[in-house]
Formats: structure tokens, sequence, C-alpha cells
């Protein structure tokens, strides 16, 4: 602290004002008064001239420069002295930065020998137990090289369970390098803690990743398993509805309880052969084989056909089916079966869970090359808790279990992906006790 005093003392100009130079200074003015005085007394004031005149202004304006110098270097002199005081204070400070850092600090030469130290410094290297204590460990080493090549660099050591991060600093030009220490234990085992989940999070994202892949096998396994189960079926599924059939038509409708038993078995085996049609439906839209077959077309045709059907599943129950649909209906590109397939599940539906004495709603109108298909009835509706779950395989509603035990839960899954597939949408509005509406969008192509 002294020796930067001394040299502050030393290298700063002096620019003080002793009191002698200022008396002096203003004895001078005094001294030049009293002469222009004096002259003035001789001469009298009726003798004096132009001359005089001017050597009276030069002297009033020498006067008032004197002085004006006098006051501007007093105040000069005391701005100094407050930079002095604010210099020292500077310089105190920073003479007690280093030792008082509860940080350590330490200056090495580039071959790593110790020049200085502040008092957290020795207390580290103290704690590291130096085989040689007048220079750095040589674990050190590698870092001062890298700041020596290429500039600042930082390394971590771990010292009485801290992690203390070193920070080098060289001085090329004076030879010397700087490090400055800090504590980063509690960032360290944070970022411990964050691999440590990182770790975690990915071997999961693998097990569940092998564990999807597997599923995925399995889901597979399983729908080509449905497939040629499905396939297996058909064939004598058909062959028994011929049997049926044939023997429905052999059958003297005089035996009525033969005829009736008949018929029965004819309805359970078009049941199933509705089923296995599902099954497989279902089995090749997952498997992205349910490919469209389109050509240009006319949907009229189309649903008049399932017009008739319904009309006929409706009349024992005396449903009024009403219709609305234009005379003249554009040309599209449509695959004619499956569109079929989709509309008449959907109208099936209306019929078997409207009423007696219901009214089913089937209109269509042509909107900016749009044809818009609605298919209300005065149903039992869909419960809020079943709607977002509509279109999803297998599922049916709490009410429409009560109303209509067979039944799949495949139909809408497989009209929505028919009419989707088409380009078009499908979408569902319904209230308990009151009905339901299906709004179907097709595009004219």
């Amino acid at each position: 602290m002294e020796q930067e005093q001394q040299h502050f003392e030393q290298t700063t100009p002096q620019l003080s004002l002793d009191k002698p130079i200022i008396a002096g200074c203003i004895l001078l003015v005094v001294f030049i008064w009293v002469i222009l005085f004096m002259r003035i007394a001789t001469l009298g004031p009726s003798n004096i001239d132009t001359l005089d005149l001017s050597l009276i202004a030069g002297v009033v304006l020498m006067s008032v420069i004197m002085l004006w110098i006098v006051y501007y270097m007093h105040r000069q002199k005391k701005h100094l002295r407050n930079i002095t005081i604010k210099t020292e204070q500077k310089i105190e400070n920073l003479t007690k930065f280093p030792a008082e850092n509860p940080s350590p600090v330490l200056s090495i030469s580039t071959k790593g020998a110790i020049l200085y130290t502040n008092n957290a410094a020795k207390q580290l290297l103290e704690k590291l137990i130096l085989d040689n204590k007048q220079s750095v460990p040589k674990s050190w080493m590698p870092a001062i090289e890298k700041s020596i090549k290429s500039g600042t660099s930082e390394f971590e050591i771990i010292c009485s369970d801290k992690v203390i991060s070193m920070i080098l600093s060289p001085i090329t030009k004076a030879g010397y390098i700087n490090l400055y220490g800090r504590d980063i234990t509690e960032q360290a085992r944070i970022k411990a803690e964050q691999d440590k989940t990182i770790k975690m999070l990915s071997q999961r994202d693998s097990d569940l990743l092998k564990i999807n892949k597997r599923l995925e096998a399995m889901d597979k396994q399983k729908s080509e398993f449905i497939s040629i189960a499905a396939h297996q079926l058909r064939t004598p599924l058909t062959t028994i509805k011929w049997i049926a059939q044939a023997l429905g038509k052999k059958t003297s409708k005089e035996n009525k309880e033969t005829h009736k038993q008949i018929n029965q078995m004819q309805q359970t085996i078009n049941k199933m052969v509705i089923l296995v049609g599902d099954i497989l439906n279902v089995t090749r839209i997952e498997e992205g084989r349910y490919g469209l077959k389109p050509k240009k077309a006319n949907i009229g045709p189309i649903l008049n056909e399932i017009l008739e059907t319904a009309k006929i599943s409706a009349l024992p129950k005396e449903i009024k089916l009403k219709t609305e649909i234009p005379a003249e209906i554009p040309d599209t590109i449509i695959d004619n079966s499956k569109i079929k397939l989709a509309l008449n599940n959907i109208i099936d539906n209306a019929v078997k869970y409207t009423p007696v004495k219901g009214t089913i709603n089937i209109n269509m109108t042509i909107k900016e090359k749009k044809m818009v298909i609605t298919i209300s009835d005065t149903g039992i509706g869909i419960e809020k808790k079943d709607q977002s779950r509509l279109f999803t395989k297998f599922h049916r509603g709490s009410n429409a279990l009560k109303v209509q035990t067979d039944g799949t839960g495949l139909g809408l899954f497989i009209s929505k992906n028919i009419i989707e597939s088409h380009k078009g949408t499908i979408a569902v509005a319904s209230e308990i006790n009151k009905g339901t509406t299906f709004t179907i969008t097709l595009p004219i192509k």
C-alpha cells in the first residue's frame, strides 16, 4: 500500500501553489497601484495626459488578469487534490481485492511457478498436497499450455467435496498467467442430476421404442391371423348360406315351424357374413390395403338403392323415411361399392336406433363443388362421453347396447375411413332422446 502511494506521488505532476507565492503576487499588484497613485498625486489630476491614462488602464487590466490566474490555479489545486484522494482510494481497493477475495486468485509463470497467491489460493494449494510447493500441480499444465497458445481457458478441480472452476488469463507480454477460481459445486451438482435424468429418460425412450416395436410386430401378427381366419370363415359361411336358402325353397310353407327355424338360421348366417366382412375391411384399412377403385359415377342411384333397402327395414317399426335429393346430381369420381357401404352403415344405424313411428330425414345439397349429405333421425341419441370415441373400432354407446345387443362397433370406423379416403369429411351432432345428425361432405371431381 505505502509503496503504491509513493509511486503515485513520484509519478503525479505537482501543481501546488505555496502561500508565499500567492502573497508575493498580491504585494506586486499593491506595489504597482501605490506607484500609480503617487504618480497621479505628483502630476495632479489636471496634468494627466493620454499616456498616463493608458498606463492606468494597463495596470488595472494586469491586476485583474493576475488575480484571475491566482483564483484559477487555486481551483485547479483543489480539483487535483480531489482526484488524488479518489485515486488513492482505488489503489487501496485494488491492493485489498486479491487478498480479501474469498475465491482463489493466483499469478504463475508460464512454467507453472507460483508468483502470487491470496489466502483462499494458499488454502486450496495446501489441501491439494503438492510435491513442490513452489509450483502448481502438474495436472494443471495442459490447461496452462493451452491458455498460452489460444488465450483464456478453463478447467475444473475437485477439492474437499467442492468443485472449483479455474479460469486462466494469460498476460503474454509480461510473461505470467493469472488464475481466478470460483466455487461451482452447486452448478456441478445440478448438471450431474440433469445428466442422470437425461440418461434415464434416454434409456426409457429406448425401452419404450423396443416395446413399441414388439407391439407393432404383435399387432401385425394379430391382423394377419384375423385376416386369414376371416378368409377361412367366409367360404364355409357362403356355402351354409346357399344351403339354407335351398332348404328354405324346398321346405313347404305349411310346415311353419321348420320354415321359421330356417329363416332364423339365414338371419344368423347373414349376421356372420356381415361380421366377417367388417373384420376383413378393418384389417385391410389397418394394413393400408383398403385401396379404392375410383371411377366416374353418380351417387344418386346408390342412394336410391340404399333407401329401398332401408324402407324394408323401417317398415316393421313404421318409421317414416323423408328424402330431399336434387333431381340432377353431378357425376364425380368415387368407388361405388365402398361409398355404398359407408352410407348404408350410417342409414342402417339410423333405422336400428330410431324408435317405433320415428322419422329419418336424408337430404342432399350441392355447394361449391361439394355434395353435402345429412342423415338425421329422431332416435335415442348418443351421449356426449361416447361422441369422441364414436368412430373408433369396436366402440358402441352405452345406451345403444341396451336397445340393440347385436353389433360389432366397426361400421362407423369403416365409414369414416372410406369417406376420408375420398377426401371427404364426416361429422356428428347428437342429443340424448332427441336424435342424431350425421353430416357427410364429398368433393365433386
